[in-house]
């Protein structure tokens, strides 16, 4: 991963300590950027982690994590936000297992219609979780939320 695509309160995932919500991002001597993030669940103690973003992956995203994050499916390749109405718009991939060709991306959908939904809604693409949060962030002005548990 790129330190440029993360934001305080993305999700990523690590080998060492699993699925983790960022909590700073800072530049070391030894690591250059690492996420930091506070550990509390299932650890001897409560204390700052301190992980290089080299060691962090993206989180792709599935039907069901889409719906921890406050999205309802609509029809076979759309999932709409409930708080936003029509206004924020998932276009799911045809093919969740093969994304290399779907396109990351928010599209005003200015004159058209997405599934017979209105234009004006703006449509959301991408793979991975950390995006789909900086992209609803982009939109709304709000942080996702999300209820990984």
């Amino acid at each position: 991963m790129d330190a440029k695509d993360l934001r305080i309160g993305n999700y990523v995932f690590s080998a060492i300590v699993g699925n983790i919500r960022v909590d700073e991002i800072r530049i070391t001597p030894d690591h250059g950027y690492v996420v930091r993030m506070y550990l509390q669940k299932g650890y001897d103690y409560d204390s700052w982690y301190d992980l290089p973003v080299s060691n962090v992956e993206p989180i792709p995203l599935t039907p069901e994590l889409l719906e921890k994050c406050g999205f309802k499916n609509e029809s076979e390749y759309v999932y709409r936000h409930d708080e936003f109405g029509e206004y924020v718009l998932y276009d799911a991939p045809t093919d969740w297992g093969n994304v290399s060709e779907y396109p990351a991306e928010i599209d005003g959908h200015g004159g058209g219609v997405l599934y017979g939904y209105c234009h004006g809604s703006a449509v959301i693409r991408t793979p991975y979780l950390h995006d789909l949060q900086n992209k609803f962030f982009a939109i709304t002005g709000k942080d996702l939320e999300i209820n990984l548990a």
